[in-house]
């Protein structure tokens, strides 16, 4: 129908928009989706996104549980809430919901760095170890990690972490 060319249009320039940190104007379009359809899980979770890059904690939050409420099934809307709560430094939160979302997509190396950063955060630096070692295992070239990683292992004051010392020949 016309009505579903014009949702698929706009959800390609919204794309286009984000990708040029245009954040504005993809929120404008998935605004307009939802005037057409205003029961789109995805368009809720988009505009949450958005909402998230122009600083937005509440309002993406609020965009992002419409998502979950409507498509609970949907298990990567659970990543972008996580990722809403990690942009704001609300880390048990964002492990909570990383831990959930991983449960069902184990092989997802950025949850578990991210999940790693969280608990890192919340001092939790055996946990944090696990999750960055998970994440180097499925994406050796995470320097992310890898950096990471390191510095617990270099900084930590628990001489059980500090003396481990497993080389990882990718890092």
């Amino acid at each position: 129908s016309a009505v579903d060319n014009r949702i698929e249009a706009l959800f390609g320039r919204a794309d286009v928009y984000y990708d040029l940190n245009r954040f504005k104007e993809a929120l404008a379009d998935h605004d307009e989706v939802l005037r057409l359809k205003p029961e789109d899980p995805e368009a809720h979770r988009a505009r949450g996104n958005c909402l998230r890059m122009l600083g937005n904690k509440n309002g993406a939050l609020a965009s992002v549980n419409k998502a979950i409420a409507l498509a609970p099934a949907k298990t990567n809307y659970l990543a972008a809430r996580a990722d809403i709560y990690f942009s704001f430094g609300d880390w048990e939160k964002a492990a909570a919901d990383y831990a959930t979302y991983l449960a069902a997509h184990p092989t997802a190396w950025l949850g578990h760095q991210r999940r790693g950063v969280c608990l890192h955060n919340l001092n939790d630096l055996r946990g944090a170890i696990s999750a960055y070692e998970r994440t180097i295992e499925l994406n050796p070239r995470s320097l992310t990690a890898c950096n990471n990683l390191a510095w617990i292992r270099a900084t930590s004051p628990d001489a059980g972490i500090s003396s481990e010392r497993r080389v990882w020949k990718e890092c």
